[in-house]
């Protein structure tokens, strides 16, 4: 998926991608000012809105992959990762068949995490109002997640094995099959999905 939310009008944004997965804006989703003049326009949420996408991400991120993101919040989410606000991923209530992609923790840290098992977060808060490149992987054999902050590694843990099946297409929420989802409040510019895990210097190249 590739996400650059430049059409700064309308209702609609792309997925540059071959997946060719492009998202509708609802509820609080606007456009907004990107990270740079260059950059030029960005997404941005509420707390109530999102961009619902076509198809599910599931496909892509069940298993290993990588997403990452410009992220600009002051926003306070929660400890407790399945009431928290995050960029995308899903809840699946009363089991753990869920991957958490980019939650907001009551201090502001950011993580990734695969099912009920504790993931990584990022070792500082990223909730100072200031544009951040965030970048977060999972290896779903190994377990292994990790999140990369303005390009530096600042967050490393084992979380949940296995491909996680439960569909999820919404970006500036984590969706719950609950119902009660928790939405994003912050803007997001350049979101790219990936379906492997990046190497450190892959990520520091998009930076």
């Amino acid at each position: 998926g590739e996400y650059r939310f430049n059409e700064n009008a309308g209702t609609t944004t792309a997925d540059g991608s071959a997946s060719a997965n492009g998202g509708t804006f609802a509820g609080g989703a606007a456009w907004v000012g990107g990270r740079s003049a260059a950059a030029g326009s960005a997404a941005s949420f509420d707390g109530s809105g999102r961009i619902e996408l076509a198809a599910d991400l599931n496909r892509w991120l069940g298993a290993s992959g990588t997403v990452a993101f410009w992220l600009r919040t002051t926003q306070t989410g929660n400890d407790t990762m399945w009431l928290a606000p995050g960029v995308l991923g899903v809840e699946s209530a009363g089991d753990g068949n869920d991957v958490f992609w980019g939650w907001l923790d009551g201090s502001g840290r950011i993580g990734v995490q695969a099912g009920d098992v504790a993931g990584a977060k990022s070792a500082a808060p990223v909730n100072d109002g200031q544009w951040h490149h965030v970048a977060l992987t999972r290896d779903h054999v190994t377990g292994r997640v990790e999140v990369f902050v303005d390009g530096v590694s600042s967050g490393l843990g084992t979380s949940g094995t296995g491909v996680k099946t439960t569909p999820f297409r919404s970006i500036g929420r984590i969706d719950d099959t609950g119902g009660t989802p928790t939405g994003f409040n912050g803007a997001v510019d350049d979101l790219l999905v990936f379906d492997r895990v990046l190497t450190a210097d892959e990520i520091r190249a998009l930076t």
